[in-house]
């Protein structure tokens, strides 16, 4: 933590200074915070790639930290980086990862794509929660006649829950 601190305030953000500190991340979960608070400062490109990396090969905490980062950024997320990280949706997604996706899919909303709509109706059939969510998120998207059928057959079968 202390290294990662100085590389930040000394601002080193060289390819191979990078490259240690998301290996280092990935395998302890005691450099989540600094390390996420360092690549914070550092260029959009580091800082989107090596974020897309720990979203799709980190544990729960580390997609967690990384969600709540893309989530206050001022960065404007391209639909192919939303799609990428929507990866975390096919594995065993947690109600808070699932969650602060979707906040962040709402902030970025014009960059929501078919394929990341697609790979939210799957989630429909998840725990109530999380399946809950997908729903109301999916509202007011524009959605095809097979992904409407989808989401009225939830409405109907979970009515009292909704």
């Amino acid at each position: 933590m202390f290294a990662i601190t100085q590389l930040e305030n000394q601002k080193v953000y060289t390819k191979n200074v990078v490259e240690a500190v998301k290996k280092q991340t990935l395998v302890n979960d005691q450099l989540i915070r600094s390390s996420v608070q360092y690549l914070e400062k550092s260029n959009s490109s580091v800082y989107l790639s090596t974020l897309k990396t720990f979203v799709t090969k980190g544990n729960s905490k580390l997609k967690i930290a990384v969600l709540n980062s893309l989530l206050h950024s001022n960065l404007e997320l391209t639909s192919t980086y939303l799609a990428d990280i929507s990866l975390i949706l096919s594995a065993e997604v947690t109600y808070q990862e699932m969650s602060l996706f979707l906040r962040l899919l709402q902030k970025n909303n014009a960059a929501v794509t078919k394929e990341v709509l697609n790979k939210l109706m799957p989630l429909l059939q998840k725990d109530i929660l999380i399946s809950r969510n997908v729903y109301w998120f999916l509202q007011d998207k524009n959605l095809n006649a097979a992904q409407k059928a989808k989401l009225k057959s939830f409405a109907s079968k979970y009515k009292d829950q909704l």
